[in-house]
């Protein structure tokens, strides 16, 4: 680990200078012929570890590269996560799938719903629109962690009001309830 002297930060943050006026940034200590015996403050300074020497606004740059693990997706990459997402929700209804449907219902949604109804209406629209898929997303409106999503269907049934969705643990759910 490199370390710089104390003083030499000092000197460099505070636009130490040349003889002809230009400033100078000082990595170390300036060399001299021969050590003398030291009875300055010098003796007393520490090195310090270059980490504790950055701007703040390295600091943060650092930090915002190392405060997760992923970055953050794209708004396309967002969008396409989102499309997923209302096509599985619209294929657990074509399945007739309840407990896929359920588990892609906003808490919201689960608190405000009567669940056995909700159950029963997925498995009826399983037997009424038997292999229920997206057809087109004509109009998807993302605003960070919410969406209203304009799609049709084949077979057809009526979205044209769109859907209202949002990210609940990372992930898509719906909220239109």
């Amino acid at each position: 680990m490199a370390f710089i002297y104390v003083a030499a930060l000092t000197l460099a943050a505070c636009g130490g200078s040349d003889d002809d006026g230009s400033s100078t940034t000082v990595d170390s200590p300036p060399a001299t012929e021969a050590e003398p015996e030291s009875t300055s403050a010098e003796e007393d300074v520490e090195p310090v570890p270059t980490e504790t020497a950055t701007s703040d606004a390295d600091a943060n740059a650092e930090e915002s590269v190392t405060a997760s693990s992923a970055p953050e997706p794209a708004p396309r990459d967002e969008e396409a996560r989102l499309k997923q997402a209302v096509e599985e929700y619209v294929a657990a209804f074509g399945n007739g799938d309840p407990d896929a449907a359920v588990s892609m219902l906003s808490e919201r949604c689960t608190d405000t719903i009567p669940l056995d109804q909700y159950r029963a209406a997925v498995a009826s629209a399983g037997e009424l629109f038997p292999g229920l898929v997206v057809d087109d997303f004509y109009d998807i409106v993302l605003d960070d962690d919410r969406a209203v999503v304009y799609y049709t269907t084949d077979p057809e049934i009526e979205t044209e009001d769109g859907e209202r969705w949002i990210i609940e643990s990372d992930a898509w759910v719906w909220d239109d309830c």
